[in-house]
């Protein structure tokens, strides 16, 4: 079973409203994946 099938049976037992968190919170993730690392200001150890 793919990780889409297994979210997509998990959707079906939860209520309407946590359904709407799972919905926001997966619309957050694709333009946080897009964002270039944050570069380290001057001065700063690595």
């Amino acid at each position: 079973m793919t990780a889409a099938e297994k979210l997509y049976q998990l959707i079906q037992t939860l209520p309407e409203s946590q359904i709407y968190e799972v919905l926001h919170f997966a619309e957050f993730l694709p333009p946080k994946q897009l964002l270039p690392p944050p570069a380290n200001p001057p001065g700063t150890l690595t």
